[in-house]
């Protein structure tokens, strides 16, 4: 059970060419966005991305959702970040960023680039969607910071996302 990836799989099955991602410069189909997705999900599994590990993405919307649903994809915890020069959270698995950001292990560092560039790659690489018990369970925070410019966070659930 992986309800937000089993969504996306159910839209491809159904309507494989109907729009699922529109941005200022992309239009993606629900076949391209799960291929998208799938190779994101590949690559963050290639640094250790496992269940329950929290990666942290600060992207161009075009980036952001497919690598969002890659983390997913992997059951693991996303932290979307609008914009980053320092981590809002101590010691992410991964970081997905257009830029590196200061004192970040580089090599547990995904570039944009590094993205844009797996998507040009034609091999389609065949992994699983990680499972998960119960809707229950964390797979995104969100974050602010406030008036006071410390980083806090609200759990959100797989249900809490579906719905």
């Amino acid at each position: 059970m992986h309800p937000v990836i089993d969504l996306l799989q159910t839209n491809v099955d159904v309507a494989p060419d109907s729009l699922a991602l529109v941005t200022n410069t992309h239009r993606l189909s629900n076949a391209q966005l799960l291929r998208q997705v799938e190779q994101i999900a590949g690559k963050l599994g290639e640094l250790g991305v496992e269940r329950g590990d929290i990666v942290v993405t600060s992207l161009r919307v075009e980036l952001s959702w497919p690598t969002i649903l890659a983390v997913l994809y992997r059951a693991a915890i996303v932290m979307p970040a609008t914009s980053i020069t320092k981590l809002p959270f101590d010691n992410p698995k991964v970081l997905v960023s257009e830029t590196r950001v200061a004192g970040f292990d580089s090599s547990r560092t995904v570039l944009g680039s590094d993205l844009l560039a797996l998507f040009k790659d034609q091999t389609i690489v065949e992994i699983t969607p990680s499972t998960i018990e119960s809707v229950d369970e964390p797979c995104w925070i969100t974050h602010t910071s406030g008036t006071t410019g410390r980083p806090k966070g609200i759990l959100f659930s797989y249900g809490s996302a579906l719905r």
